[in-house]
């Protein structure tokens, strides 16, 4: 990851990284995931994982973008009350007690322009 915050606490373990009290701000390419104060943590360089330790909350997320008939949405904006993602193309899976976000393009370039 191109820009890492660097928190106080944070504890590699080979390609995880731990951060019990928060990340901050994450980005690479055209991807960035902010306000990540709760507890994270990055595995295999590219997957992040954040967990809200305020319990169970009603439709705790939304986005904005563009959306597509395949129920992807381009120039994405994904806010929740642990973080902000913004990425050219995303799609959002919620399953029982957890969201998953999927970044389908790390770059703008096709993925910006077309609709």
């Amino acid at each position: 990851m191109d820009g890492i915050a660097r928190p106080a606490k944070v504890y590699q373990l080979g390609l995880i990284t731990l951060w019990p009290e928060g990340a901050g701000t994450l980005s690479f390419d055209d991807v960035e995931v902010s306000g990540l104060s709760g507890p994270s943590l990055s595995d295999q360089l590219y997957y992040v994982r954040a967990v809200d330790t305020s319990g169970a909350r009603d439709k705790a997320w939304s986005v904005e973008g563009a959306a597509q008939p395949d129920g992807t949405y381009r120039r994405a904006v994904v806010r929740t009350p642990v973080f902000t993602l913004k990425a050219p193309h995303v799609r959002v899976i919620e399953t029982g007690d957890a969201v998953k976000i999927q970044v389908l393009a790390r770059v703008c370039e096709g993925s910006c322009a077309s609709q």
